[in-house]
């Protein structure tokens, strides 16, 4: 029993940290940086498609500040066959001020909980937006649940 309370002790504080360094944290550029979409069947029209998403986040530590890389991954597959129809991919370029230093263990927390909240609406725009382009019907990606 001693051991569990331990582990509840050890995680605390640095959710406290990191909970006061969220707090401090304002996004002072955010912008597209790299886009690319690939139509891999023209006469595919989505009926039916499972669709796909991967994220991978990546950052850098700057004076009272840190950048970060934000890369979202789609695939679109036809549910029947399982062939993958198109492949969109966008990365965002966030920049952050803060005046507490992220930490590599901070950035772990913040790329799966905050992070997400911050890109994944332009991502939705983008996604809906590109598949409405390519003559399909807009897909609508869920809300980003923490």
């Amino acid at each position: 029993m001693s051991r569990v309370k331990d582990t509840k002790q050890k995680k605390a504080p640095i959710f406290r940290d990191y909970n006061d360094f969220v707090k401090q944290i304002e996004v002072d550029d955010f912008r597209i940086v790299s886009a690319q979409v690939n139509m891999l069947d023209y006469s595919y029209f989505p009926s039916s498609a499972e669709v796909k998403w991967k994220m991978k986040a990546s950052y850098e530590k700057a004076e009272e500040q840190f950048s970060v890389s934000h890369r979202y991954n789609v695939t679109i597959l036809d549910k029947e066959t399982n062939e993958a129809k198109a492949k969109i991919s966008v990365t965002f370029y966030v920049v952050y001020s803060s005046k507490i230093p992220v930490s590599d263990d901070f950035f772990k927390i913040f790329k799966v909980r905050n992070l997400p909240l911050n890109t994944w609406p332009y991502f939705r725009e983008f996604v809906h937006n590109i598949t409405v382009r390519m003559g399909w019907p807009p897909f609508i990606a869920p809300t980003y649940v923490v």
